[in-house]
């Protein structure tokens, strides 16, 4: 019984075994039937048709952008009063570079100061601060931090840069790609918004702080000075009349953080206007007296503003960006702000000067911008040359009639009514060596006199074309430096000298080479200036030039046969020159070139009578006498030697 209980489940192990393959078999389709069924049924597509296309392009290309830096940054270069700072733009010329810090600015161009670079512009003095030197039609900008004694050197130049891309989001669901038909965009036509019309907040005003008369001072020039409250580098105009000249706020700081100062001024009325204030105060000041105008910014009291309701544009729909594809829209830029050069500036054109204008194409600009060229160069006349041209300006060719000659108790006199160029040949001068220019100085003013004063005297000094220039002023053991352009109501490249004491004083330039001496009298005025220019050149003196006359023939007899004799007279390159011939208290002019039968240079003189007469060319110094029998022929010929 035990044999047979365990035998059972030995076959019935033995059969289930034989099954195996088959159930394995059977369960493989039911799992692969399945996976195909899940496999169609599922909401899981592929990532890649979920992704926008544009994560399948390639990487980004570097665009070319301009890009300002720092060059140089060279500490004490300068005095204190005022950093420097040059300014490059790669390739470009003529580009406005702007510097501002605050509610301040100032623009100069590209390529201004050629001196340090063909694209460099210079802005100086700069008071310590931080300043934003930006090039706008570029798209470039750059923070600088100035010292008040540092140069600094700045170049704008174009640099290969990869711009940022936004990151793409996969799509939430398997929206469907439909066919993409480019349609122009929608542009939303911008809508006029009312708004109040802006009331100012505050107003400025002038007023005269100070003033003081020069009466019993023994001072004959005046001085004016003004402030503008928190206003540095400001141009401010004095005018009386029809004069005027410009000074920087700030130039002088004993009277005035933001001071400026009019030196060796006349008696007289003045009208001082700062820029851009709307504001101006009329001052009278006597000979030598002083004045300290100030101008400040009061507040106004506040005006009601008036309700404006907001004008609602709707928003037009845009279709959406398709990532597939990608076009540009080219607009055309708008030119760039006009700027205006600010007078007195030393980085701008100076204010009394009218330069031409050009206007030019710049490469990789949107417009045409406005060039200030510098005046055109002054012509000299060459040495040597002769200054009318043979045969201009002569006397008319009308031959005068034949005339006998006035009975003795008759007077005829005729005189031209002009003179005539004589084309003598010149000789013209040989080579010569062309002088090399140099630095040369020159007394243009000094209103000194044989009174003394006591300690009034300005000495004013120029040194054209070098700013920030120590200019030394020596008498003795006395010695003071002043540096070129900070008097720039002297001049962009002045600087000044004032309560001096009469005596002889040398100015000395730093490394030019040369100095100028100079004595005022104690309360004058004198301006000395120092210029980079070719020698004069000195005048040739023309070859002394003798004309000669001689008879070369004459068919006269002895005796008096008549009263048709004729004198021809020629005066060999003098076409058109009055030649008068006279006898006793008779005369008569006939013009060299009127009878050309007998030569180029040939006149007649024709109907004479018996006699002696005396043939004269106007303006030679040379004459001949020639005596006629009534019908003989005279041929009488005047040549230069």
């Amino acid at each position: 019984m035990a044999t047979l209980v365990a035998r059972v489940p030995g076959r019935l192990q033995s059969s289930l075994r034989n099954r195996d393959p088959l159930l394995r078999l059977i369960t493989t389709l039911l799992t692969l039937v399945l996976v195909f069924w899940l496999g169609i049924h599922s909401p899981i597509g592929s990532v890649e048709a979920n992704l926008p296309l544009a994560t399948l392009s390639s990487s980004p290309t570097p665009q070319l952008v301009w890009e300002g830096h720092i060059v140089s940054d060279t500490p004490n270069v300068t005095p204190p009063n005022g950093s420097i700072l040059r300014v490059s733009v790669e390739g470009l010329t003529g580009v406005p570079i702007t510097v501002s810090a605050y509610d301040w600015s100032t623009t100069a161009l590209s390529g201004s100061k050629t001196e340090y670079g063909p694209y460099m512009a210079e802005f100086a003095p700069l008071q310590p601060g931080f300043y934003t030197v930006s090039v706008e039609s570029l798209g470039a900008s750059l923070e600088i931090t100035a010292d008040g004694t540092n140069l600094i050197v700045i170049e704008f130049t174009r640099v290969y840069r990869v711009l940022p891309t936004p990151t793409p989001t996969p799509s939430p669901s398997p929206t469907p790609q439909p066919t993409r038909t480019p349609t122009p965009l929608v542009t939303a036509a911008p809508t006029a918004t009312l708004s109040p019309t802006p009331q100012p907040v505050s107003v400025w005003t002038g007023h005269i702080v100070r003033q003081v008369s020069g009466a019993g001072r023994g001072i004959v020039r005046a001085a004016i000075a003004v402030r503008v409250a928190g206003k540095w580098w400001l141009p401010v105009e004095i005018r009386s009349g029809g004069w005027s000249t410009t000074a920087l706020t700030g130039t002088k700081p004993e009277y005035g953080d933001t001071a400026c100062e009019f030196g060796a001024l006349p008696a007289g009325t003045y009208t001082i206007t700062p820029q851009g204030l709307d504001a101006s105060v009329t001052v009278t000041v006597d000979e030598g007296g002083f004045a300290l105008l100030e101008f400040v910014q009061r507040p106004l009291p506040p005006t009601p503003t008036p309700t404006t309701i907001p004008t609602v544009t709707p928003t037009p729909t845009l279709p959406p960006p398709m990532p597939a594809h990608s076009e540009s829209v080219t607009s055309q830029p708008s030119p760039p702000a006009a700027w205006t050069p600010l007078p007195g500036l030393p980085a701008l054109i100076p204010s009394h000067v009218n330069p031409p204008v050009a206007l030019a194409s710049l490469p990789g600009l949107p417009a045409s911008l406005r060039l200030y060229t510098g005046s055109p160069a002054r012509r000299a006349p060459l040495p040597g040359l002769p200054r009318l041209i043979p045969g201009q300006d002569r006397f008319p060719t009308t031959p005068l009639p034949n005339r006998p000659a006035p009975t003795p108790s008759t007077t005829l006199r005729t005189s031209p009514t002009a003179s005539a160029a004589i084309s003598t040949p010149v000789p013209m001068p040989g080579p010569t060596v062309t002088p090399a220019p140099r630095w040369m100085a020159q007394v243009l003013r000094n209103t000194g006199g044989d009174v003394l004063g006591w300690r009034a005297s300005v000495i004013a000094v120029q040194v054209i074309g070098l700013k920030n220039l120590p200019v030394e002023l020596r008498s003795g053991s006395f010695s003071v430096t002043a540096f070129t352009g900070s008097k720039p109501e002297y001049g962009e490249f002045a600087c000044e000298f004032g309560g001096l004491s009469a005596g002889t004083y040398e100015v000395i330039p730093q490394g030019l080479g040369l100095s100028q001496t100079i004595t005022v009298d104690g309360g004058g005025f004198a301006l000395i200036e120092f210029a980079y220019r070719l020698p004069p050149t000195p005048t040739p003196t023309p070859p002394k030039v003798t004309w000669v006359g001689k008879v070369i023939s004459n068919s006269s007899g002895q005796g008096a046969n008549g009263i048709s004799s004729v004198v021809v007279v020629r005066v060999l390159g003098a076409e058109g020159l009055p030649v008068e011939i006279s006898s006793g208290g008779w005369n008569a002019v006939a013009l060299a070139g009127t009878k050309p039968e007998y030569g180029p240079f040939a006149c007649e003189f024709g109907g004479l009578w018996p006699g002696t007469y005396t043939v004269r060319p106007q303006g030679l110094e040379a004459s001949v006498e020639v005596t006629m029998d009534g019908r003989g022929l005279a041929i009488v010929e005047f040549t230069a030697h």
